[in-house]
């Protein structure tokens, strides 16, 4: 990639200085990041920056930058293609949901809440599976020792420079690194979901509003009741504070 996938959104929204568009203006910009999505990192990084900026420009940037929250969630990474573009993509993906939890108007958008616990369960489903399991080498796993080590009877010699073995030992280094950016991309998604409970709009909420939101995102987040309380997704009693 010839631009880091790792530039600061918020840093290049700064430097633009776009003028008013309207709503039909700002759903082509998203919609041209949104076809360069599996294609094109470059230009799906660029289309994003410029679609950010303008948004930070508009009067109406609050629903433009929910709708591209919500539409960059749904965005689709799969782990049996390639793995290494799979890492790309979820690196890319996790980057633009930690620029745009930013956001004041995410962090109150229920809409963005439920978007975000549906992308934590999908991401949590991947993560449920061993590394090896990801790579598609369980078979070749002799045994799983208590510490977590694994070994693993690899079906090339260890002097074996073929394009079959450096490919086989290349799709193990990138399921690792699956596994990595799963748990990057979990703790982002978290820390949107965290600011959530913690946001004006859910204060606003009448204590059985509040538990009918809390239960619908642990209820999509397939979240753990330890899970859910480490984020502060419990049920309120008592009255809203004023």
């Amino acid at each position: 990639m010839k631009k880091s996938i790792m530039v600061s959104v918020v840093a290049l929204a700064v430097l633009c200085l776009f003028g008013e568009w309207s709503p039909e203006d700002a759903q082509a910009e998203l919609s041209s990041a949104i076809v360069q999505w599996g294609v094109d990192a470059d230009a799906f990084i660029n289309a994003v920056d410029a679609a950010y900026g303008s948004a930070y420009n508009s009067a109406e940037k609050s629903q433009f930058l929910c709708n591209w929250y919500c539409s960059i969630l749904d965005l689709h990474v799969s782990p049996t293609a390639g793995l290494a573009d799979s890492n790309i993509w979820l690196r890319v993906k996790t980057h633009a949901i930690r620029e745009l939890g930013n956001s004041v108007a995410i962090k109150n958008s229920t809409n963005c809440w439920f978007a975000a616990a549906r992308e934590y369960a999908g991401l949590n489903l991947l993560d449920s599976q061993e590394w090896y399991q990801i790579a598609g080498v369980e078979q070749d796993v002799e045994v799983v020792f208590p510490d977590g080590v694994v070994l693993v009877n690899s079906p090339f010699r260890m002097d074996d420079t073929s394009a079959e073995s450096r490919a086989y030992a290349q799709r193990n280094r990138d399921a690792h690194e699956m596994k990595r950016n799963l748990s990057l991309a979990k703790s982002t998604i978290c820390r949107d979901l965290r600011d959530a409970v913690s946001s004006s709009t859910f204060a606003s909420l009448d204590i059985p509003e509040q538990n009918a939101v809390v239960s619908n995102i642990v209820a999509m987040a397939c979240f753990s009741q330890a899970e859910a309380a480490s984020l502060g997704l419990t049920n309120r009693v008592g009255s809203v504070s004023q």
